[in-house]
């Protein structure tokens, strides 16, 4: 061998002797253990110790330090990371080539460790035995909602939240648990950072609130006595997070509001000339004409009686003889001309700021924020801006000694428009009712639009033939409603500003004794405008100015020890007292007679039309004490007392007695369980227990008042209006509550619950001697109780995987029933009509009277009603008998009957939550099966009584003997029998509304830190973006007791897009 071929044989040797080497080198390191770290942070970016960081399926692993920041080893790529922490959700992290893994944890609103805010305190839920439930800012800030109470819907069972009207600036109602008055308030009492709260609840900006707490039952809210028998709600706003570094927050809302429940459906311009034209014939054959004679008479007549052509063809071609549609006509308006809402209605805009400064350091703890909402509404002067201020500040003096002030204030502009009622100034009514034939601009013969030489611009028809154009034939002739709205202006401007300071003293260990105090003052100035051109203050226009000034304050000691008695007895006693107030200022003026135009001031109009004031006070004090027992964490035993005095009742008599009892049992931490590893939680409790509601008639609902101003020319005069009661009482609710909590395989978690809520002492007012010079009197008579059943379950579908995919689900719904038990004794046997409702003995209070609607005659198309013989003596006005039914065509003689109830089977809300990687998509849906609404807009829409709209149902009318329809023949001369009140307009008020759907991607926090960001986070967001409902244009949410109002503002649908920046 040459000595090349051997150099090249030995490098050849070499180099595979060094790969060998290599490979069982690289071989070797694989298999070696390596070290991954990192840093675990909360929801606001700050470091969280004490977390749990192992790998799964392992014994190693480690607690997360005061950084945040953790060390543990892995042996291969495919090992899992497992991050535990009390209060949040459980993250797993497959670890694949990464050393380092950096993890944000997402709180658990639903851990059965979570504390939550309760009466005076916080409680942690596994020792809870009342029912509360609480909303996270979470669930709050990214809703593009004004009050807070609209983000309470759908989110725990038992809600109940109405939106009756989308006018900016406007409340929702809520209900908790049902009726728990019949003639008293259903309000639940409002508690923010632990003061009562009396004032307008949209002052509170929602991105300020931490947490919402709803307390339901007597366990949770017999703390607060007298004004808690319809439940209390608890908003608790944003505090310094201790150990956290300091966070500076900005947010930004920006979107667009349009109609949320779109207008009925109504006849076009033709179909409703033929549908009149039918009316006309039907009443003309009824006087004794042929049906020929009619129909000619209808064809020539039709015009003279709507006197509008809106066609191309003349007056008697509209409609043939023979009742059809002459094809040759066409509207010769444009879609606009004839729409009504088109003067009023816009694309709404709503914008919102928000900047927060929050931190803690060892002695202090700080929040402070600024904020600016502004709404213009869907319709056209109808707008609410907000400007609020917040500082929270709590300083630790000295080792035993805290003190602390909660300052905040907001200034509210708001521009309402008319909204309720039938009357001819409110837009919603009437251009709803308007007939499709009568133009909004007055337009001559020529088609050309009418100069108002006032305004120089489109003068408006207002139907009374000024102008050379014709006048409307219903009593709307002279009235323009949409022109109305934009003349009349009702401008409102409120000023609230809060104080609460508080100094915490703790003496020895585990005995803290807290002062507190609160003063809310609240002004309200009221501007309104009537027009001198149109409408009710023709021609001299008028100018109201109305004032308010209340003063509200509270005061509070609560004494709260903690101790121990072995390891296994733990006892947390709490002893307080509370003294509130309210002195409420109102002053109301109007003037007419204008001297310059559009100048609202009183000084500008010379003759007074009224003037009033008026000063109420009203003021409670309270006793309370709690204590709360825990054995072994796994007994739970809390009773709670309280003696309130109120103002409102005589001086013998203004005091009283308010307790609960309640426990709970955690089966789950038994031993015979232990076996059971799929079920985590197992908890029963109960509690049982009494409030009160002072809230029955006014501020001296037990005086005899009187009303001044009643003068003579000028001989001073008041008379007397209400005679007292010194036995009257609060109303009280003794309420019983059963629950089992649960959380199985780690995944699903629930609750059912049920619940018995017994009222007794409701106020009635019931006749009294006419020798007393009164004719009734209010006494506490009357009894009810309310019970049902609530469910809430929440089931991790899908927990994080190595794609980083979550996907949660939650359902919750309520069942419940209500029956009045006792009546006054006059009112027994024949019950109470109010409305469409008859309070009845073993009804309910939302049963709904109304006459028995029978349907439509085939022979004749009348109206049919079941025949009530009680209603004459003779049967004069029995029509016709049908399968032994005897019926009546007039509404006189209907019999009147309960069917149905506005109390739905079911309602409540599910949620999807779905998360990848950054993006996460939220979804809540609120539903009600069952339960009946009268619907007051439908019926006035089937009416041809004076040329107004009809709905497109009519369609579906009688016309010819042998048909089989709901709907009887038309008629102008018979439509009182057609559409009177019956139970022929009540329709299921079941829905499905897709209350809010947010979607939005967190940007990762590793690419942000180079430029000071710690979070940022864009999203879009939609609130009631769809309604599904038994009729279109019917809101079934507008009330609780299944009537409507016929002419309220809609509810508005909001879309946005949101920026939330800490840094």
């Amino acid at each position: 061998m040459s000595k090349g071929n051997i150099k090249l044989t030995v490098m050849l040797k070499t180099k595979l002797l060094a790969s060998f080497i290599l490979l069982l080198l690289g071989g070797s390191l694989m298999g070696q253990d390596r070290t991954i770290s990192g840093t675990v942070l909360d929801e606001f970016g700050a470091a969280l110790p004490g977390v749990s960081v192992s790998v799964k399926g392992t014994t190693n692993g480690m607690i997360s330090t005061e950084e945040g920041r953790y060390t543990v080893s892995v042996s291969s790529n495919t090992d899992v990371l497992v991050f535990r922490f009390l209060g949040y959700r459980t993250i797993e992290e497959t670890v694949n080539n990464r050393t380092t893994i950096n993890i944000s944890m997402v709180p658990d609103v639903v851990d059965a460790g979570e504390v939550v805010v309760v009466a005076y305190g916080t409680q942690d839920t596994k020792s809870i035995t009342g029912s509360v439930s609480q909303l996270t800012e979470e669930k709050i800030k990214e809703r593009p909602v004004t009050s807070p109470i609209s983000a309470l819907g759908g989110s725990a069972p038992g809600i109940q939240v109405t939106t009756s009207t989308g006018q900016p600036g406007d409340n929702p109602a809520i209900r908790l648990r049902g009726i728990g008055s019949i003639n008293g308030s259903n309000n639940p009492l409002f508690v923010v950072d632990g003061v009562p709260f009396s004032g307008n609840i949209n002052r509170i900006s929602p991105d300020d609130i931490e947490s919402i707490s709803t307390l339901k039952d007597a366990a949770s809210t017999s703390l607060y006595g007298a004004r808690a028998a319809n439940g209390v709600v608890i908003i608790t706003t944003k505090q310094g997070k201790k150990g956290a570094p300091p966070k500076f927050s900005f947010s930004t809302k920006q979107g667009i509001t349009a109609r949320g429940i779109q207008e009925y459906d109504r006849q076009a311009p033709l179909d409703y000339y033929q549908t009149y034209w039918e009316a006309r014939r039907n009443d003309l054959i009824v006087q004794g004409r042929t049906p020929e004679q009619a129909a000619t008479e209808s064809t020539n007549g039709l015009i003279p009686f709507l006197f509008y052509n809106a066609t191309n063809v003349a007056d008697n071609a509209i409609i043939g003889t023979d009742g059809s549609i002459n094809p040759n006509a066409s509207i010769r308006y444009s879609e606009d001309d004839l729409d009504w809402f088109s003067p009023i209605e816009r694309l709404g805009y709503r914008q919102e700021y928000n900047f927060s400064a929050q931190g803690a350091t060892e002695k202090v703890n700080y929040y402070a924020s600024i904020g600016y909402l502004d709404e213009k509404g869907v319709f056209k002067n109808s707008d609410f801006e907000r400007y609020t201020l917040r500082t929270n500040i709590d300083v630790k003096v000295l080792d035993w000694l805290k003190i602390g002030m909660n300052n905040s204030g907001d200034v509210r502009l708001q521009n309402t428009v008319t909204s309720g009622g039938s009357g001819f100034a409110n837009a919603f009514y009437n251009a709803r009712r308007m007939g499709p034939i009568f133009p909004v601009y007055a337009i001559d013969s020529n088609g050309e639009y009418i100069i108002d030489p006032l305004t120089g611009s489109r003068a408006f028809d207002r139907g009374d033939a000024r102008f050379g154009i014709p006048r409307r034939p219903n009593n709307t002739s002279g009235r323009h409603a949409p022109e109305e709205m934009l003349l009349n202006s009702n401008y409102n401007e409120s000023l609230f500003f809060r104080t609460v300071g508080f100094a915490d003293f703790t003496p020895i260990e585990n005995l803290s004794i807290k002062i507190s105090g609160s003063v809310d003052i609240g002004t309200f100035n009221g501007q309104f405008y009537g027009n001198p051109y149109v409408g009710d203050y023709i021609p001299e226009g008028r100018a109201t100015k109305s004032a308010n000034f209340d003063i509200t304050t509270n005061f509070n000691q609560l004494i709260n020890y903690s101790f121990d008695i072995g390891a296994a007895n733990s006892f947390d006693i709490l002893v307080g007292h509370e003294n509130y107030g309210e002195k409420i200022n109102d002053f109301s003026a109007a003037k007419t007679g204008y001297i310059v135009l559009d100048n609202p001031v009183l000084d500008n109009y010379t003759t007074i039309a009224s003037v009033s004031s008026q000063i109420d006070k009203y003021r409670t004090e309270g006793f309370f004490s709690r204590i709360n027992y825990a054995h072994n964490e796994k007994y739970y035993a809390s009773v709670s007392f309280r003696r309130d005095g109120t103002s409102r009742f005589a001086r013998d008599v203004r005091w009283g007695n308010f307790w609960s009892v309640g426990g709970s049992w955690r089966v789950s931490e038994e031993d015979f369980l232990n076996s059971f590893g799929w079920l985590n939680e197992l908890k029963v409790r109960a509690s049982y227990g009494q409030t009160g509601n002072d809230n029955v008639g006014g501020y001296y609902p037990s005086q005899t008042l009187y009303s001044a101003g009643r003068n003579n020319a000028n001989n001073a005069g008041f008379f007397s209006y209400n005679v007292g009661n010194g036995d009257l009482l609060w109303e009280k609710n003794t309420s019983v509550d059963f629950a089992v909590d649960f959380e199985v395989l780690d995944r699903v978690r629930g609750t059912v619950e049920y619940f018995n809520r017994y009222s007794d002492n409701l106020l009635f007012s019931v006749p009294i001697a006419r020798e007393s010079g009164y004719t009734s009197q209010n006494r506490n008579i009357g009894k009810m109780v309310n019970k049902g059943l609530e469910f809430d379950v929440n089931v991790d579908i899908v927990r994080s995987n190595t794609n980083g995919f979550e996907w949660n689900f939650g359902l919750n719904g309520t069942m419940f029933s209500n029956e009045i038990t006792k009546l006054p004794e006059d009112s027994r046997e024949n019950g109470i009509i109010s409305g469409s409702k008859k309070l009845l003995e073993g009804r309910s209070i939302y049963d709904f009277w109304l006459r028995d609607w029978w349907g439509v005659d085939p022979a004749t198309g009348e109206p049919l009603y079941v025949y009530d013989p009680a209603s004459e003596e003779t049967p004069a006005n029995l029509f016709t008998t049908i399968d032994g039914v005897q019926l009546t065509n007039k509404q006189n003689n209907a019999l009147f009957a309960y069917n149905g109830s506005s109390i739905p089977d079911l309602y409540g809300a599910f949620t999807n939550n779905f998360s990848f990687k950054g993006f996460d998509l939220s979804v809540l849906f609120a539903y009600s099966i069952g339960g009946k609404i009268y619907d007051t807009n439908y019926q006035s829409l089937m009416s041809t009584d004076d040329g107004a709209a009809v709905h497109i149902d009519i369609a579906n009318r009688w016309k010819q003997p042998g048909d089989i329809t709901d709907v009887p023949k038309v008629s102008v001369n018979n439509d009182v029998n057609i559409v009177a009140t019956s139970d022929r307009w009540l329709t299921d008020a079941s829905f499905l509304n897709l209350r809010n759907i947010n979607l939005g991607y967190t940007f990762d926090k590793a690419s942000l830190q180079s430029l000071g960001i710690s979070n940022l986070r864009m999203y879009v967001s939609a609130e009631n973006l769809f309604f599904v409902s038994a009729r279109k244009g019917m809101n079934p949410l507008e009330t609780f007791n299944g009537t409507q109002d016929v002419g309220l503002y809609p509810p508005s649908r909001i879309m946005t897009l949101g920026v939330n920046l800490n840094f």
